[in-house]
């Protein structure tokens, strides 16, 4: 297909050894683009045959001048034997784009596979661009997964292989009912085609919908981040003032950035979500997982990690630095220092100034004001600081009263 490759450039072919994966490997070697296929082949080590199916298509490779890249997974895989066993398939093919020099992995799927997909994301729930279904042509890190079948149906399929005499695998792993992919093929689908043998061409009209108004809110949707979210926080009267589909589209994007998409949210999470960003509270943490919150402060919202409270308590007897960690450090002289900096105090006593000490924040800590004494706490609120911030806070201070807070507030 002219539209999706170039002439002479060199793809990676995912060759499981089924029929789809074998029907594309002879279309691709058959067209006149004169394409440069890799085959990546991955034994799941879950049926005896698979082994003896990894040595035939490396052997196809060689006889076919074909360069074959291999890898076989191991038997005993933690947690979600699809999940892991698919991480760790799309990796090895990403890994062999890159050494070929390649920018597409190729991939078998077809419009039997895109009715499957899209009807058990509706039945299980899905993001709006989820319900799509499959894209033809999808970005994968910085290269392209590219399925050229998608249009094609299974029988079609088995046509060609039939009248090309195409041999090829069968994973009887695919009858197994355990798997929900395949009572949705083999129970559920079929007794929908019974209802409307067009069920095919329904679904692909759905996901051209879809897609064609997912494209139009991320338009939306990129528009307003690029006014309204500077140093990884929203502006969050504006975000309130957008439509509630935008605002879904606006935290899903904020939250995969920060998280790298490890953070899975369900549509009711961000209801959760868009209720407390426009609720009376000022402060308030959202858990998205163990190690993100999403924090509403005053009038941003932004994604955090989690960080472990560290619980500071350093006492100061004489001139010297004071490590906190790698990233933040207290000096104390008894002379100016020769940099202008702004994060820094002078304390001037008659008496003995120290000891001096470097602490959190607790319950009860005063500061001394022009007019008076205010509580920490309170000083804190006034100038806005998010509540997760507090926590964190370090201070200076003396035994009995806090002289300092970094960045907000020194004592009179």
């Amino acid at each position: 297909n002219k539209k999706i490759f170039d002439e002479n450039e060199t793809v990676v072919l995912a060759l499981s050894g089924g029929i789809d994966s074998m029907v594309l490997f002879d279309v691709l070697t058959s067209v006149e683009l004169n394409l440069n296929v890799i085959i990546a082949h991955v034994n799941h080590n879950k049926r005896s045959e698979s082994i003896n199916e990894y040595v035939e298509i490396e052997q196809l490779s060689k006889e076919r001048n074909i360069i074959f890249e291999g890898l076989v997974l191991e038997k005993d895989i933690h947690g979600n034997f699809h999940e892991e066993s698919r991480k760790k398939r799309f990796e090895f093919f990403y890994n062999v784009a890159k050494k070929h020099n390649s920018t597409k992995i190729v991939l078998a799927h077809h419009s039997d596979d895109q009715l499957e997909t899209v009807l058990m994301r509706i039945v299980r729930g899905s993001s709006f661009g989820g319900y799509a279904g499959i894209k033809q042509i999808r970005p994968y890190k910085d290269i392209f997964l590219v399925r050229p079948l998608l249009d094609v149906s299974k029988d079609d399929i088995t046509e060609y292989a039939t009248l090309n005499n195409i041999s090829y695998y069968y994973d009887q792993s695919n009858s197994d009912t355990v798997y929900t992919r395949n009572r949705f093929r083999n129970t559920i689908i079929p007794l929908i085609k019974e209802e409307n043998p067009n069920i095919q061409k329904q679904i692909n009209q759905f996901t051209s919908y879809i897609n064609m108004a997912d494209e139009y809110l991320n338009i939306k949707r990129d528009e307003f981040l690029y006014k309204f979210y500077t140093n990884e926080s929203l502006d969050l009267p504006q975000f309130n003032d957008l439509e509630q589909i935008l605002k879904i589209k606006v935290l899903k994007f904020i939250i995969n950035s920060k998280t790298n998409d490890t953070v899975e949210v369900s549509y009711q999470q961000y209801i959760d979500m868009i209720e407390l960003s426009s609720n009376e509270t000022p402060n308030a943490n959202y858990k998205l997982s163990k190690d993100f919150n999403l924090v509403k402060a005053y009038a941003k919202l932004y994604v955090e990690k989690v960080a472990e409270k560290q619980s500071i308590s350093i006492e100061i007897n004489d001139i010297g630095e004071y490590i906190i960690n790698n990233e933040l450090k207290y000096v104390v002289s008894h002379d100016k220092l020769g940099i202008n900096h702004t994060q820094h105090i002078e304390v001037c006593y008659n008496d003995k100034v120290f000891p001096l000490y470097l602490r959190n924040r607790v319950d009860g800590d005063k500061m001394r004001l022009h007019v008076g004494t205010k509580k920490v706490k309170d000083i804190l609120i006034d100038q806005k600081i998010p509540a997760t911030q507090r926590e964190t806070l370090i201070l200076l201070a003396t035994h009995d009263k806090v002289l300092w807070i970094p960045s907000v507030k020194k004592s009179f």
